[in-house]
């Protein structure tokens, strides 16, 4: 498998409020541990919430054997996890988030806010494993709801996590557009470019996983 990530602060904020983080799993030659959060926009300390939110759930995961976690009942207990340790912070905080593990084994995942992962099938086939997430309470309310999903993760497979600032200025049949083709470090270029204004800055902070399984 491979990877590609980027992430970057919007123009209209004065630091980037998202935050994502992509590592293998030590139980596991052929994984890896995805999380991806975008703070809450109008709210103090979003920046802080969603770094905490990753950190938290992937402190979680590593510290959980990898077999366990080829469950999606364990990854409502990471994000529940996440969600108490972002309201007990001092400093306050909300945040969307995504935590889930892809291997040969399939994705295994939960969500909670309007995040998105999406994963194409070899096939071409569009499945959008966040579809059924609640998006409040959020991350940091201490009464999230995260809502599990699995998908299988075949040969020819991908696997894409992303704010709102990517799939909502790109559109979502752009993004599939260019992934549709042959994927590669310039994928991420290509939807950024997409996201951007005409001047080239970005209308709010963007961030993207990609894992591919060829």
């Amino acid at each position: 498998m491979k990877n590609w990530t980027h992430t970057e602060r919007g123009e209209s904020h004065s630091k980037n409020e998202d935050y994502l983080v992509c590592q293998s799993h030590p139980g596991s030659n052929a994984n890896y541990l995805c999380f991806i959060a975008d703070g809450q926009g109008g709210r103090p300390n979003g920046a802080l919430a969603s770094k905490i939110a990753c950190q938290a759930g992937l402190e979680a995961a590593l510290s959980t054997p990898f077999e366990e976690l080829q469950s999606e009942s364990r990854w409502t207990e990471i994000i529940c996890r996440s969600d108490m340790r972002v309201s007990s912070l001092a400093e306050g905080g909300l945040t969307t988030l995504i935590g889930l593990t892809v291997s040969e084994q399939g994705i295994f995942g939960a969500s909670v806010g309007d995040s998105m992962a999406l994963v194409f099938d070899s096939d071409g086939e569009l499945f959008v494993a966040t579809e059924s997430q609640k998006k409040s309470p959020p991350i940091g309310s201490s009464e999230a709801v995260p809502v599990a999903f699995f998908k299988s993760f075949g040969p020819s497979s991908l696997l894409t996590l992303m704010t709102d600032g990517v799939w909502k200025y790109a559109g979502v049949s752009k993004i599939t557009a260019i992934l549709s083709g042959v994927i590669s470090q310039q994928s991420i270029p290509m939807i950024r470019s997409s996201a951007a204004l005409q001047t080239g800055n970005l209308p709010d902070d963007f961030s993207i996983v990609l894992v591919s399984s060829h």
